[in-house]
C-alpha cells in the first residue's frame, strides 16, 4: 500500500477519531464552525475567524501586512508566530487586540 508511514497514518485516524467524538458527544448537531475546530485543531482560530469575519483573502490580509500569502498561512497554521512589528498590523488592520487574535496565551490569576 503506498501513502505515508503507517504509524503516521494510524496516529492521524486516531486523532481524527477522537475530535469527532468530542464534536458528536455534544448535544444536537455540530455547527460548520465546531466541525472545522477539531477537524484542524492547530489552526488559530481567532485570526482566522477575524479575517472571514472582514470578507478577507490570505492573500489579501498578506498585501495589507506587505509579507507573502504563504507567511500568512504559517501564521494562521500556528507554523509560527508573528514579529511585534506584523502583530501591530493585524491587530491595526482586524481592530483586535493580541490576545482577540490568537498571539497571547491566556493567563490565569
Amino acid at each position: 500500500m503506498m501513502g505515508m508511514h503507517p504509524i503516521y497514518d494510524d496516529y492521524a485516524h486516531k486523532r481524527m477519531r477522537e475530535c469527532k467524538r468530542k464534536i458528536y458527544s455534544q448535544k444536537g448537531r455540530p455547527s460548520t464552525e465546531e466541525r472545522r475546530m477539531a477537524r484542524y485543531p492547530q489552526m488559530n482560530h481567532k485570526l482566522y475567524a477575524a479575517r472571514m469575519t472582514m470578507g478577507l483573502t490570505k492573500r489579501q490580509v498578506a498585501a495589507c501586512v506587505a509579507i507573502s500569502p504563504q507567511t500568512y498561512w504559517g501564521y494562521e497554521n500556528y507554523s509560527y508566530l508573528p514579529g511585534i512589528e506584523i502583530q501591530c498590523m493585524l491587530c491595526l488592520l482586524f481592530g483586535k487586540s493580541a490576545y482577540d487574535l490568537g498571539f497571547c496565551k491566556e493567563t490565569r490569576g
